[in-house]
C-alpha cells in the first residue's frame, strides 16, 4: 500500500500526541533500574550527592552482618542500615512534561538531606544514562514502529 505524504503527516501527529503516555510507559517498564542510578550508583557504591559531592567519611569501623557491612573508617557512607531509606525511593513520571521525578518517603530522607546534602536525585551523569541509554532506545523503538 502506497504511503501519501499526507498519511505519514498524520501517523507522525499521532506518534507525537502519544510521546508522554509513552515516557510514562518506559518510566514504569524501568523504575528499578532508574532508581538504582541513584540509591545504588551515587549512594551505596560511589556516596555521592546529586552533585557528585561526597557525602561523607566513616570515622570509625562499624561491623554488622547485613548488606552495606562491613564499614570501614574512610570509606563513603552508603546510608544503608535497615534498608527503609532505599526502599523508601519512589518514582513519579510526568510524560507530558517530560518530566522523571525521584522522591523518598523514609522520614530520615530529610534530616540526612539537611545534614549531608541533597542525595535523591540523579547526577548530570546520570541523567544522561537516563535520557540515552533508557529512554532514547525505547522511544526510538516506539517511533520506527509507527512510521
Amino acid at each position: 500500500m502506497a504511503t501519501t505524504v499526507r498519511d505519514y503527516i498524520e501517523k507522525a501527529k499521532r506518534v507525537q500526541s502519544q510521546i508522554g503516555n509513552e515516557i510514562d510507559d518506559i518510566a514504569r517498564t524501568y523504575e528499578d533500574k532508574i532508581l538504582d542510578l541513584n540509591r545504588e550508583e551515587q549512594i551505596f557504591k560511589k556516596g555521592i550527592d546529586i552533585d557528585g559531592q561526597l557525602l561523607g567519611k566513616y570515622r570509625n569501623n562499624l561491623r554488622g552482618n547485613t548488606r552495606g557491612y562491613p564499614k570501614e573508617a574512610g570509606d563513603p557512607f552508603n546510608f544503608f542500615d535497615t534498608g527503609a531509606l532505599f526502599s523508601g525511593f519512589n518514582l513519579l513520571s510526568e510524560g507530558n512534561k517530560n518530566k522523571i521525578t525521584i522522591e523518598n518517603t523514609d522520614s530520615k530522607a530529610k534530616l540526612l538531606a539537611t545534614k549531608y546534602g541533597e542525595f535523591v536525585g540523579l547526577t548530570e551523569e546520570n541523567k544522561r544514562k537516563l535520557n540515552y541509554e533508557i529512554i532514547y532506545p525505547e522511544l526510538m523503538k516506539f517511533i520506527k514502529t509507527y512510521l
